[in-house]
């Protein structure tokens, strides 16, 4: 069964791009271009970034799976069982 995906507040999204909001925390995620892994900054309200980071081997990922990646990734929404 797949992931249910969080339901984050897109602000601003393009092709390789994205800004949101989740929870009250600030998503920011992008790529130079397709074929380039994914680099993905989650900021608490506290201004602390609970993720900032490149997301290895994230080339072959899409936009959602690496919003998905930045929620689970800052613990802002359960692993799933299995540890995948």
């Amino acid at each position: 069964m797949k992931p249910r995906r969080p339901r984050v507040t897109a602000i601003e999204r393009s092709e390789h791009q994205f800004f949101g909001r989740f929870k009250s925390h600030e998503i920011d995620i992008e790529r130079d271009s397709y074929g380039a892994n994914w680099y993905i900054r989650v900021r608490h309200p506290d201004g602390c970034y609970v993720y900032d980071g490149w997301w290895q081997e994230s080339r072959c990922h899409s936009l959602d799976d690496a919003i998905l990646e930045a929620c689970k990734g800052s613990c802002l929404v359960a692993a799933p069982k299995g540890g995948a």
